[in-house]
């Protein structure tokens, strides 16, 4: 079970930075705290982040240069 737990929170964080990334923002700094919370958040909300990140991809390449 522990790996599976762990290969899921893997997914949801390369999902997250993809997501971010998309949007031109960098998640280099970001600590496992703060995926953490982003996590916790969409579980709360009951989003979904293959939804989100789905959305995002439309603005994949406008902000290649503007990494913030």
């Amino acid at each position: 079970m522990k790996k599976k737990e762990s290969k899921n929170k893997d997914e949801f964080i390369r999902k997250i930075e993809r997501l971010y990334q998309n949007y031109g923002i960098d998640t280099s700094n970001m600590d496992e705290d703060e995926f953490e919370r982003l996590r916790s958040s969409y579980q709360a909300r009951g989003k979904n982040i293959d939804h989100d990140l789905e959305k995002s991809e439309k603005y994949k390449n406008q902000f290649e240069d503007d990494i913030v």
